[in-house]
């Protein structure tokens, strides 16, 4: 899902006219064994990436909201929940929506707080982190995009945050963007910057940790805007809706979408449905024997996203169990030492001349109530679209409201947590757009 999560539920008339390519292209679970290199290397061994997205707990508030909604105040909650996937992996957003937590020079001090108390329930219950930075290019300031030097700025301040965990086994992986190419797609940024700020972090990672280095994107189709980055693996999303064309990752293997794309890694699939109303056994099965190197399920906590996509968590730790190579699971390593109190700086780099621009602020929308879809044999969900639009001659999506989480707060002023659940914002397409993209190929 992108940004913020806006799961919109997918229009009756997309299933009637795409529903005949699904039965088309989706192929049974009985294909080859993974073929090499088709794994996460990770404390010495090589992992297929196995389990949910949390993705969040309190919006915008998870990380950096500390006593006031953060996992320092949520972890005996949490925990409920993470115990029932233990050895498992979990896709965790870090600063969804306007990152109020970061500036160009600092990171608000409570990140850290709530990131220890993060680690230590991935310690209780021997799990492993993908840290989801942003969640989608249009919602950090422009500049941080635009300005050469306000990009290495953050890269650098960033590899604070990096460098304090460098050496933790349970964070395993920082993904930069979700979901950048429908920003990108809609034309609110330019493809090069988004490229641009994600080479700079990319390379802030690697110099500041051992972790690895991702981005999530929307679709199979959006992963080669980041190849000759340095990613360590690529990612993409697939929800049913997916199931034409070269967007249908469930219906390809591995080695297929490599060859078509040009990839110069391994691919994991970032989120998909794992609903109780499908085999979801057998989709599990699916996933790892194409070949791909992971899959994370959306979501864990399902209650606290409009969408209310749950997770089969029985099917989910049975695949577990039948699957050693499926996790990571790290029980019994030895954690490294506490992080020091106060985050070590990182590198300073010479800036380059390049023109100052103030970060411009993105527009606060008034929230659009999504519908809601009734279950059926499949999921009727289509968890990245947007809300409907009117069809005109080209497929431009309109933007999705701010989460209202609170009015543009500040590293000294979280937002208050909400009981409520709050989605995701990103520009999404409609089925309608969907089609426009599917037949104009």
């Amino acid at each position: 899902m992108h940004a913020g999560v806006k799961r919109i539920a997918l229009q009756t008339g997309l299933i009637a006219a795409l529903g005949w390519m699904a039965f088309a292209f989706v192929a049974d679970s009985s294909d080859a064994a993974p073929s090499a290199g088709s794994r996460i290397p990770w404390q010495g061994q090589d992992w297929y990436l196995h389990g949910p997205n949390m993705p969040w707990y309190n919006w915008a508030c998870d990380f950096g909201c500390a006593d006031g909604g953060g996992v320092s105040s949520t972890s005996s909650t949490l925990s409920s929940r993470l115990s029932q996937i233990e050895g498992q992996s979990v896709r965790w957003w870090v600063f969804p929506g306007a990152p109020w937590q970061v500036t160009t020079s600092s990171i608000d001090a409570r990140v850290y707080s709530d990131m220890d108390a993060a680690i230590d329930l991935a310690r209780k219950h021997d799990l492993t982190y993908q840290f989801v930075l942003f969640s989608e290019p249009s919602e950090v300031p422009s500049s941080w995009l635009t300005n050469s030097l306000q990009r290495q700025q953050v890269a650098d301040t960033l590899g604070q945050l990096f460098a304090r965990y460098k050496d933790e086994p349970r964070v395993m992986s920082w993904e930069i963007f979700n979901e950048p190419e429908f920003d990108i797609w809609n034309g609110e940024v330019a493809e090069s910057d988004v490229r641009a700020f994600t080479a700079a972090v990319v390379d802030s990672i690697h110099r500041n940790s051992n972790a690895l280095a991702t981005q999530g994107s929307a679709m199979l189709d959006g992963v080669s805007m980041w190849k000759g980055i340095g990613l360590d693996f690529y990612s993409a999303h697939w929800y049913d809706y997916m199931s034409p064309g070269e967007w249908c990752a469930l219906c390809a293997t591995y080695n297929e979408v490599r060859d078509r794309y040009g990839l110069d890694a391994p691919l994991v699939i970032g989120e998909y449905y794992l609903g109780p109303d499908i085999d979801a056994a057998a989709r599990l099965e699916q996933w790892y024997q194409k070949g791909y190197a992971g899959a994370f399920s959306w979501s864990l906590f399902g209650e606290r996203t409009n969408d209310r996509m749950a997770v089969d968590l029985s099917a989910s730790s049975d695949f577990g169990d039948r699957h050693a190579d499926a996790g990571p699971h790290l029980a019994g390593s030895t954690p490294p030492p506490a992080p020091p109190a106060s985050p070590t700086s990182s590198p300073t780099v010479s800036p380059t001349a390049s023109p100052t621009a103030s970060p411009t602020a993105s527009p606060t929308a008034s929230p659009i109530a999504s519908p809601t879809a009734s279950p059926t044999a499949s999921p009727t969900a289509s968890p990245t679209a947007s809300p409907t639009v009117t069809p005109t001659a080209s497929p431009t999506a309109t933007a999705s409201p701010e989460p209202t989480v609170t009015a543009t707060p500040s590293p000294t002023a979280p937002p208050a947590a909400t009981a409520a659940p709050v989605e995701d914002e990103r520009p999404r397409f409609s089925w309608w757009q969907l089609l426009f993209r599917w037949f104009s190929r």
